[in-house]
């Protein structure tokens, strides 16, 4: 294979590192030494346009080009061979929203009209095929038929009473002459989110009418199910769909796309999938590197403790960095990110992969502070922010606009206590027409800040009686069903 190093034109580059680490990738994967001798490096810049067989930065992506045609070999197969196709996307028609699958031809041919057999581990189910679209460059053309070495998407009508496995990985055979491609299975889920329409009051103000019908949202689920093998979704057709995926940062992602694309929906508190192991609560564990400037040596491994992490080794690279792995519970990652290249100032580097199940730690993640609740709509003022700052922390500045029921802050004054104030609240003596130079020189100002929260942040802070609202211009959190009056909330 022809590996290809790209960014080398960033500062802090460590070229020895990237393939030593390759290498041993490949060493995991590899039967015998000697394949690693069919191993190329080439090193380039796709931004810069350049790529060339030393880490020289400058050039054309040439070399590449040529390097493909000369090391990669082309496809080889009799006319008699059986039809064998490896699914490597699955899409959907705009046009008849027919499911579409996409990939490469290894075997055989297939012809319009031609009975094949779509088979994933164990199931086998026939279909004919429809339509056949050849892949040319950046156009599709339509086909009569397509070879070994084409890339094509196979139109493939069901049977009436069974379902096709349209899931990548699969592979598509002649009827009766099966060859199915090893299947490997995504990992299971560790975490869940719970999605539902929103019905906040500023639903439909922030986005389209339409962008926040659950229909559309569930649809909108299904296709990034089709093409994202480790979400699972539960729940559909019903007013709450489950997302269950491969940890909060798998998750948040699929939010912030859809977000980005113009939905307005509610987020509940995220849980993570627990397993009953000789008779003792296992939780799921995820093995996290992170790469950093040695001097912040101290303040990353202060923040991996809070989070109850277990520091396994510690690498001194070059370049004055360090190399820290350790593993930790995935209901703790879900801030981890934003905190930790907030610390190195968006120098660090931070990569995970499942652990595995282990005891559950005995850190309880649920706060034991309080919210603090708008109880009016309108535009933050700066002089309400600066009478309740004795209360905690907040999170909104002076002009944000807020609306009832909104959390607009947290009260580490009162345990537990939920507390309604009006943040709206003007200072209706300072500038009127009475107002004196008294009481102009009395006016409370301060350089007021406040914490912003991601989404990631967001759903690691809510408890179960609080959700987040997810808009195409906001992230919110707010409680539902909140009635103005001070409560205290209750704790599992």
């Amino acid at each position: 294979p022809i590996v290809c190093l790209n960014k080398i034109d960033k500062e802090d580059t460590n070229i020895a590192k990237s393939v030593s680490a390759v290498q041993d990738l490949f060493l995991e994967t590899i039967t015998d030494e000697e394949q690693l001798d069919h191993l190329f490096f080439m090193y380039g810049s796709g931004r810069s346009g350049y790529m060339n067989l030393e880490p020289i930065k400058e050039g054309t992506l040439k070399p590449l080009f040529e390097q493909i045609f000369e090391k990669v070999p082309p496809p080889k197969c009799e006319d008699t061979d059986p039809f064998q196709f490896l699914v490597a996307q699955v899409n959907e028609d705009a046009e008849t929203k027919q499911k579409v699958l996409i990939g490469r031809i290894f075997k055989g041919s297939v012809k319009v009209d031609d009975v094949v057999t779509v088979a994933l581990e164990d199931k086998r189910v026939n279909g004919m095929v429809k339509q056949i679209k050849l892949f040319v460059g950046v156009h599709q053309d339509k086909v009569s038929e397509a070879k070994f070495g084409d890339v094509c998407a196979l139109y493939i009508q069901e049977p009436v009473a069974e379902k096709i496995p349209l899931v990548i990985g699969a592979t598509v055979c002649s009827q009766g002459n099966v060859n199915v491609y090893p299947y490997k299975k995504p990992d299971e889920p560790t975490y869940t989110l719970r999605l539902k329409k929103t019905e906040s009051s500023w639903k439909g103000k922030e986005t389209g009418d339409n962008m926040s019908l659950l229909p559309l949202i569930q649809a909108r689920l299904e296709k990034e199910a089709l093409i994202n093998t480790a979400l699972i979704l539960e729940g559909l057709g019903t007013p709450q769909v489950t997302l269950m995926g491969r940890g909060p940062l798998h998750l948040s992602v699929i939010i912030e796309d859809m977000r980005r694309e113009g939905f307005e929906f509610d987020i509940l508190a995220p849980t993570v999938i627990t397993r009953t192991i000789n008779g003792e609560i296992h939780e799921p564990y995820e093995r996290v590197n992170l790469e950093y400037k040695e001097t912040m040596g101290a303040e990353v491994v202060s923040l991996l403790s809070s989070k109850m992490a277990e520091v396994q080794n510690i690498i001194q690279l070059s370049g004055g960095r360090n190399q820290i792995e350790c593993v930790m519970p995935v209901r703790l990652m879900a801030s981890l990110p934003g905190q930790f290249h907030t610390l190195t100032g968006g120098d660090g580097v931070l990569n995970h992969s499942f652990d595995g199940y282990a005891p559950r730690c005995a850190l309880e993640t649920e706060r034991d502070t309080g919210a603090l609740v708008s109880v009016d709509i309108g535009k933050v003022e700066e002089y309400s922010l600066i009478g309740h700052q004795g209360q905690g922390r907040f999170f909104v500045l002076p002009g944000d606009e807020v609306f009832y029921g909104q959390i607009v802050g947290e009260n580490t004054k009162t345990k537990l206590q939920n507390l309604g104030i009006n943040v709206c609240k003007k200072n209706e003596q300072q500038g009127g027409m009475r107002a004196n130079a008294t009481d102009k020189a009395s006016k409370r100002v301060a350089n007021f800040k406040a914490d912003r929260t991601s989404f990631e942040q967001a759903i690691a802070w809510i408890t179960d009686d609080e959700v987040v609202t997810v808009t195409p211009k906001s992230i919110r959190m707010r409680k539902p069903g909140f009635n103005g009056k001070t409560s205290m909330r209750s704790t599992k």
